[in-house]
């Protein structure tokens, strides 16, 4: 676990505010000032100086918090925190540039074969079952 940077609720987490529906989002916005911050940059010019409406759908949809028509099914908000530990944990790593490089061959070391043909096939065994056609 020294090489990936994991963030976010465990599922359990999830499965347990959906069954409780306990998640306010306004909640968050209102105690988090990094949260607020970035998001009050989302419709205020800041990011779009040339129109500041166009994320703004995306902007209510996040801290909408009616259960009837949940529209942050991912719980952005929730795990806007510890993304963010992520990511200074990142930008601290990425200033030691032999650890940075270190982890960077480890992960391309172990990543293993990808293979689209090997993806697509592991996907319909498992999940599609879909029968091949045959070739003539």
């Amino acid at each position: 676990m020294d090489n990936i940077y994991i963030f976010g609720m465990r599922a359990d987490t999830v499965r347990d505010m959906y069954k409780e529906r306990n998640y306010n989002p306004m909640t968050i916005f209102e105690t988090n000032a990094e949260l607020r911050q970035a998001l009050t940059q989302m419709i205020d010019g800041t990011i779009f100086p040339d129109n500041p409406a166009v994320v703004q759908d995306l902007y209510h949809s996040l801290l909408m918090s009616d259960w009837n028509a949940i529209a942050d099914p991912y719980f952005v908000l929730k795990d806007f925190g510890s993304y963010s530990m992520a990511q200074r944990r990142i930008n601290a790593d990425y200033q030691d540039p032999d650890k940075w490089w270190k982890m960077a061959v480890i992960n391309t070391a172990m990543s293993g074969v990808f293979s689209s043909d090997r993806t697509i096939r592991e996907y319909n065994e498992r999940i599609w079952h879909l029968t091949p056609l045959s070739r003539k």
